[in-house]
């Protein structure tokens, strides 16, 4: 089997990434009283589109797809596709979920379109990146994606991507999917708290303090971007849209990628932010 036909292109997979998503429109307009037809013919539908889409599915598919972690009482996730591909120093490897809603309302299958189509987006970048690394001189690079679920209770769930990449040295960096199980929307930061509340400054604040605090701890060998001589380099704040989850403590937990806030070494880091902190502000 030649190059060609190895990778699926891009063009291809968009056309069938837009497919995907008129289906989902299509079983938004379904009538209630035949959700549990529609949602085994979404499953045989599903899975054989994988066969379709992707040529290039690993020996290991079968057994890949057979692994579908619960992460809520509305949602579960399966994985949509294997992709793995090695040549000369370049290699791949990607574990690809979609998440599917157990029930059919409207919000659940919006919020299940909307992270999948996201999950494809990185997938496909991913595998540009590859490619185009293929066509280097001398290329060396790493590829790695898989997923793992890190919450799943009757209030949320979240689905985490676990992405690294390696030229040379590496960097790890994570994408981190919520869902709010009482209404079957992702949630957004932002979604957690009173409208018009400043929610970035108390959290940015408290998170500086524990960085100084951990420091202190010469033994830990922690060091963060704060304090230092060069202040651009000094975090100050996180974004609007900062990576986060709900712990099953119920806590605000702030991730950060790797270098984003400390040295390399740190690799990707996390802050649990106590409910004082966010509890005045939270909705």
């Amino acid at each position: 089997m030649n190059k060609e036909n190895l990778f699926l292109s891009f063009s291809q997979l968009d056309q069938k990434l837009l497919e995907e998503s008129e289906h989902y429109g299509e079983i938004k307009m379904k009538k209630k009283k035949i959700q549990y037809i529609k949602r085994t013919v979404i499953a045989v539908a599903a899975v054989l589109a994988i066969f379709v889409m992707v040529p290039n599915i690993s020996p290991t598919a079968a057994m890949a797809m057979e692994k579908i972690p619960v992460l809520g009482a509305l949602v579960k996730a399966v994985t949509f596709r294997d992709y793995s591909q090695e040549q000369d120093n370049v290699s791949i490897d990607l574990e690809v979920p979609h998440v599917e809603p157990e029930e059919s309302t409207d919000a659940e299958m919006e919020a299940a379109a909307n992270i999948n189509v996201d999950i494809d987006r990185i997938a496909n970048e991913l595998i540009e990146e590859y490619q185009h690394t293929l066509e280097e001189e001398d290329p060396h690079l790493a590829i790695t994606m898989n997923y793992e679920t890190l919450v799943s209770t009757d209030k949320y769930f979240t689905l985490k991507l676990n992405c690294f990449e390696a030229r040379g040295s590496g960097y790890e960096w994570n994408k981190f999917y919520t869902i709010d199980c009482a209404t079957g929307k992702q949630l957004l930061l932002k979604d957690l708290f009173k409208d018009g509340a400043d929610y970035i400054t108390p959290i940015s604040e408290n998170i500086i303090e524990q960085m100084r605090e951990q420091m202190k701890d010469e033994e830990s060998g922690k060091i963060y971007f704060v304090d230092t001589d060069i202040e651009a380099d000094n975090f100050k704040q996180i974004a609007a849209d900062q990576n986060f989850y709900i712990n099953e403590d119920n806590q605000l937990v702030i991730a950060f990628d790797e270098y984003e806030v400390a040295p390399g070494y740190m690799g990707a880091v996390e802050f649990v932010i106590p409910g004082e902190v966010t509890g005045p502000i939270m909705k």
